[in-house]
């Protein structure tokens, strides 16, 4: 078997989602189908504005269904600035099967306008 004909990608664009309110909402998820056992790299890169600079934004993700999640908060410093998130990391997965990774975000309580400008998220296999 050929390199090429083991490694995969998986990814889904979303966005723009304006004037995301204070309860999550989904931003961009992939539900893969059944992929073999490997390493694989999870990523999520997305930008943001919000303008306001007294309230935090929220986001988060989930690879399994939203059972758990992992999440982050920034506040931006300039109420003009667009914001860039990146993140990624390796993943083991030991056996055959489905893979998902769901993002949402949230503004916190208050006036103001979260928008998401672009989102991307991947699961490519590394090895």
């Amino acid at each position: 078997m050929e390199l090429f004909d083991i490694l995969t990608l998986d990814y889904d664009k979303g966005g723009p989602s304006l004037d995301i309110g204070d309860v999550y909402v989904p931003i961009t998820e992939i539900i893969t189908p059944v992929r073999p056992a490997g390493i694989y790299e999870f990523g999520i890169s997305m930008t943001w504005t919000y303008d306001r600079t007294n309230r935090s934004a929220y986001m988060r993700y989930s690879t399994n269904g939203g059972t758990s999640w992992n999440d982050f908060i920034a506040e931006p410093k300039d109420s003009t600035d667009a914001n860039a998130m990146y993140y990624a990391y390796p993943k083991i997965l030991a056996a055959d099967g489905i893979q998902q990774l769901r993002v949402e975000s949230r503004k916190e309580t208050g006036a103001g306008t979260l928008d998401i400008n672009f989102a991307d998220c991947w699961i490519k296999r590394i090895n």
